[in-house]
C-alpha cells in the first residue's frame, strides 16, 4: 500500500482557544508554540501574531527574542487589527486609499454640514456644526461599523423610530456614500473589505503557517468574523482568552461574552483548551484585590509587606517616593522588565516621571506621547519666536544662543561667551 495514500486529503484547521487566568502563562505558552513551529515547521512560511496595541507588539517581540535560542526570528510578522486589514488587502491585490483620524473628522463634518444645508436633518440641525456633535457622530458610526451594520439596515430600523435615529441613519448613510464615491475607506471599512476577501478566498493566505491572537480581553463583531474566517483557512490558529471562574465570574462578564462570541461565530471550528493555573503564585494580598475589586462590601485581608501606602503632598514628591523604591529594587537585583508603574491618569504624571527618572538615573519608558509643546526642539523654537515680544531679555537670549537645536550664524561658542560677558 503506498504511504502517501492520504497525502492530498486536506486536514481540518486546528483552531484553538487557550483560556486561563490572568498572568498564568498564556502568552508564554504561545511563545513556546511559535518557537516550536519555527523549529520544526515548514521552512519559512510566515507566522502571524495579532496583538491589541503597538506597545504589546514591542513587548511580545522582545519576549520572543529573549526566549529564542539564537535570538533570530525569520517569518514572524506582527500586527494590530488595523495593520492586519491592510496586509490582507495587499495580499488580495486590492490596496485602498485609507483616511486617518483627521481626514475622517473633516469628511464627517462636511457630510453633516451638507445635510443640514439641504434641510434634511429633523432634530440635530441647530448643533450640526459643533465639534462635539461631529465627535459623537463618529463614535456612533464607529460602533455600527465594528458590528458590521450596513447603512441600509440602520436606515430601515430608524424609519420606524424617532427623528433622532432618522438623522443619525441619514448621516451614516451619507458618510458611507461619500467614501464610496471617492474610493476611500476608513479603518473599519478596510476591515470590511479584508473580511470579504478572506471569505471569498481572493486574499492569498494559504501560505500562512500559524495565526496567533494574544492579549485581547474583548472582540467586536468585525474582529470575531475576521478571526473565524482566517482560522478556517490557516492550518493552525491560537487565540488566548482570560478566564475567570468561581464567584468572580459574574464581575468579569466580558471575558465570558468574548469567548461566547467566538464560539457562536464558529461552533464547528473552535476547540477550547485550558492553560493550567489560577492565581499563578501571586502574593495573597494581590490575589485578594483581584477577587474583591468590584465587591460593594469586600472583606478585609492583611496586606503584610506586599502593599505599601505612600502619601505625598503633590505629584512630584509622590513620583520621587515611588522612583526611590524602584531604584532600591533595581540595585537589589530586581529585573527591570518586572517593574511597572501604573497611574489612573498618566498625563498628570508623565512629565514628573520623565524628569525624576533622569535625575535618579533610572531608565524609564513612559507609554504616552510627549505633548508637542514639551518637545525640546519645538520649545527652543518657541523661545526664539518669543524673544521680540519680550524685548530680548538677557537670560532668554543667551538660552536661545546656547540651545543645541539652534545654530546662530557667525556665532560660535566663544562668540556667545564673549557676548554674555
Amino acid at each position: 500500500m503506498p504511504t502517501d495514500l492520504f497525502a492530498d486529503i486536506p486536514l481540518p484547521p486546528d483552531a484553538l482557544l487557550w483560556v486561563g487566568g490572568a498572568g498564568c502563562g498564556k502568552t508564554q505558552a504561545v511563545i513556546d508554540d511559535i518557537l516550536e513551529r519555527r523549529r520544526f515547521g515548514s521552512g519559512f512560511r510566515p507566522i502571524w501574531v495579532l496583538l491589541a496595541s503597538s506597545a504589546q507588539v514591542v513587548s511580545f517581540r522582545q519576549r520572543l527574542l529573549d526566549t529564542s535560542r539564537d535570538g533570530v526570528l525569520f517569518g514572524v510578522e506582527f500586527f494590530t487589527f488595523a495593520d492586519l486589514y491592510l496586509h490582507v488587502l495587499d495580499r488580495a491585490e486590492d490596496p485602498q486609499h485609507l483616511i486617518h483620524a483627521t481626514a475622517r473628522t473633516h469628511v464627517l463634518r462636511r457630510v453633516i454640514e451638507q445635510l443640514n444645508a439641504e434641510g434634511r436633518l429633523e432634530l440635530f440641525g441647530p448643533i450640526a456644526g459643533t465639534p462635539g456633535f461631529v465627535s459623537w457622530g463618529w463614535r456612533l458610526v464607529s460602533e455600527l461599523k465594528q458590528e458590521l451594520v450596513p447603512p441600509e439596515t440602520y436606515r430601515k430600523v430608524a424609519a420606524s423610530l424617532g427623528a433622532k435615529d432618522r438623522d443619525l441613519a441619514l448621516i451614516y448613510d451619507a458618510y458611507q456614500w461619500f467614501l464610496r464615491d471617492r474610493n476611500l475607506v476608513d479603518s473599519h471599512g478596510a476591515g470590511w473589505l479584508a473580511l470579504e476577501h478572506v471569505r471569498k478566498g481572493s486574499a492569498r493566505i494559504d501560505d500562512v503557517q500559524m495565526l496567533v491572537a494574544d492579549g485581547f480581553d474583548q472582540f467586536n463583531r468585525l474582529h470575531v468574523e475576521l478571526l473565524t474566517a482566517l482560522a478556517r483557512r490557516i492550518s493552525r490558529t491560537v487565540v488566548t482568552l482570560t478566564q475567570v471562574g468561581g464567584a468572580r465570574a459574574p464581575r468579569f462578564r466580558r471575558f465570558v461574552e468574548t469567548r461566547q462570541r467566538l464560539m457562536d461565530a464558529g461552533p464547528d471550528l473552535w476547540q477550547v483548551e485550558t492553560v493550567p493555573g489560577d492565581g499563578c503564585g501571586r502574593a495573597k494580598p494581590l490575589q485578594h484585590l483581584i477577587d474583591t475589586v468590584f465587591d460593594l462590601s469586600p472583606h478585609q485581608a492583611s496586606a503584610g509587606d506586599a502593599v505599601e501606602l505612600i502619601e505625598a503632598p503633590d505629584v512630584e514628591r509622590e513620583v520621587s517616593a515611588v522612583l526611590r523604591r524602584v531604584k532600591r529594587r533595581l540595585l537589589d537585583g530586581t529585573p527591570p522588565d518586572t517593574i511597572a508603574i501604573v497611574a489612573r491618569d498618566l498625563s498628570a504624571y508623565a512629565g514628573a516621571l520623565r524628569a525624576t527618572a533622569r535625575a535618579y538615573g533610572v531608565t524609564l519608558v513612559v507609554r504616552q506621547e510627549l505633548p508637542l509643546r514639551e518637545n525640546p526642539a519645538l520649545a527652543a523654537l518657541l523661545s526664539l519666536i518669543d524673544l521680540a515680544a519680550l524685548d530680548f531679555p538677557r537670560r532668554n537670549v543667551l538660552d536661545v544662543l546656547r540651545s543645541p537645536y539652534l545654530a546662530p550664524p557667525h556665532l560660535d561658542e566663544a562668540a556667545v561667551a564673549a557676548l554674555a560677558e
